[in-house]
């Protein structure tokens, strides 16, 4: 690429290929507008601090 193109030139197109890149993955995430992202989270148990004590 550096043998064709000034090296200005060459940042441009790259930078505009990551911009594309991270759009596109954007695009893919799922749609969030209107859950409660709260209630999805799984809840994990307690732990038992007296079994542990005990083995």
């Amino acid at each position: 690429m550096s043998q064709s193109m000034s090296l200005g030139s060459a940042i441009g197109i790259d930078a505009g290929i990551a911009y594309g890149v991270a759009m596109i993955a954007a695009f893919c995430l799922p749609e969030t507008r209107g859950r409660n992202l709260e209630a999805t989270l799984p809840v994990a148990e307690p732990l038992d601090k007296g079994a542990a004590q005990r083995a």
